[in-house]
């Protein structure tokens, strides 16, 4: 608090490029995977770790500032899918998990 109060902190200079967003905590596991591929690729990407709700998630999702979100739902992840959201027009499409790197570094 004392550093807060000092303006001693680090700034954020970037906002995140992605969030992670996971409705069943049993994908979890997926997700971590899936935040660290990206990561290894230089896309700036987070996740929600504690299981909160899926509103609690896209809440987070907002105050990092992320520019798109990825749910990883039940249904698209049988498929072999995510949902891709842009956060700034909330359009989101179905993306393939071996597609979804590039999807996110074209709209970069």
């Amino acid at each position: 608090m004392l550093w807060k109060s000092k303006e001693l902190l680090p700034k954020a200079t970037d906002d995140l490029d992605v969030f992670a967003v996971v409705p069943d905590e049993k994908d979890l596991p997926k997700a971590f995977s899936l935040v660290n591929k990206l990561r290894e690729a230089g896309v700036s990407a987070d996740l929600d770790s504690m299981g909160r709700s899926f509103k609690a998630q896209m809440k987070q999702a907002n105050r990092l500032a992320a520019k798109k979100v990825i749910i990883l739902g039940a249904d698209e992840l049988s498929r072999g899918a995510v949902v891709l959201k842009n956060m700034a027009d909330s359009k989101q499409e179905e993306v393939a998990m071996d597609k979804l790197l590039t999807a996110i570094q074209e709209e970069k």
